[in-house]
């Protein structure tokens, strides 16, 4: 522990077999302390370009924290992005780095699935390699995972449960937690639920249909968790200024099918509700294990100590959107 850091708050791990390694885990679930120099901190992004990476780059900067990330673009600017190719996941060297953020990886349970090999190597080799050299550069550690470390069979599952992915894209991310979180207390594993941005591609396509008065078709078999961008931003960054080390749970605690999202935002555009059409999941070829009945974790201490307050899923998802300022609430 460094000079002007300390102790918060501490709650171990029951030992439990983690899923086909059989290791003991043992790991402080809770375990962080403070850092009150906030503003001395360096930040560094791996995956700059992608939805979650741009978001923490942007808030970071617009808050005047030093922050350097990866991106695959070029020309870089040396001062504030380095080139990095998860193929190749050798950091460069660079200054002093407080917190890495790993927010680079295939993220689609559909290309996981297509090609096992090469994404495993990105979601669990790379993540591993580069977790390492960030940790012996003395670095705090945070790897965003997911809700699909778990098979969904069971609702509202805590951070310290077992794990039980069927999916190949939840087997990858659990094995990344593993090979991360046997590091100990350098390392914060932050399960998200659905990240909802005005950039989804979806929510966008969703919302240009149904203001042209277009049909919409939404899967009802289809559950998720949402969390708007911001507060997902905001969490994990509160997280790599406390050093808070373990298990995290960042996700909207209650489910809602893709069909209900479709039919909330119809009513905040005020567009036609019947515009928005059933699909089903399971008919469109989605396998039964990429389309579990619950995708919702138990939140437990998380809020608290990432200081965000996640809300109910419609207003989740009026956040990340952005559908406060520009609509009056429903009623």
């Amino acid at each position: 522990m460094g000079a002007g850091q300390s102790w918060a708050a501490i709650r171990c791990l029951k030992d439990e077999k983690s899923f086909g390694w059989g290791e003991k885990t043992g790991l402080p679930l809770m375990a962080y302390f403070v850092t009150p120099d906030r503003d001395s901190i360096r930040f560094c992004i791996i995956g700059g370009d992608g939805v979650l990476g741009s978001a923490l780059v942007h808030d970071l900067r617009r808050s005047g924290v030093d922050v350097i990330c990866s991106t695959r673009k070029k020309p870089i600017d040396a001062q504030r992005a380095f080139y990095l190719d998860l193929a190749d996941p050798r950091l460069p060297s660079l200054p002093k780095i407080d917190v890495v953020i790993l927010a680079a990886a295939v993220s689609r349970p559909a290309d996981c699935r297509s090609d096992p090999g090469n994404t495993w190597r990105i979601n669990v080799e790379a993540q591993a390699s580069i977790g390492e050299q960030a940790l012996a550069r003395g670095a705090f550690v945070i790897f965003p995972s997911s809700t699909l470390v778990f098979d969904g069979s069971r609702a509202l599952p805590n951070p310290e449960d077992p794990r039980s992915p069927c999916t190949e894209y939840g087997k990858q991310k659990a094995a990344a937690e593993s090979a991360l979180l046997r590091h100990g207390d350098g390392v914060a594993v932050v399960r998200l639920g659905k990240v909802i941005s005005r950039h989804s591609s979806l929510f966008e396509n969703w919302r240009r249909d149904l203001l042209q008065g277009q049909p919409v078709y939404a899967f009802d078999d289809l559950v998720m968790a949402p969390i708007a961008i911001g507060k997902t931003v905001a969490g994990i960054e509160t997280l790599g200024r406390k050093r808070a080390s373990g298990i995290w749970h960042l996700c909207g605690r209650e489910d809602i099918s893709y069909f209900e999202a479709a039919e909330h935002l119809a009513c905040r555009l005020k567009a036609r509700a019947s515009l928005v059409r059933r699909a089903s999941a399971a008919e469109a070829g989605i396998p039964v294990e990429e389309r579990p009945p619950h995708s919702a974790l138990a939140i437990g201490g998380s809020e608290e100590v990432a200081g965000v307050k996640i809300a109910d899923p419609r207003a989740e998802i009026d956040e990340g959107l952005e559908l406060i300022s520009a609509f009056e609430p429903t009623t």
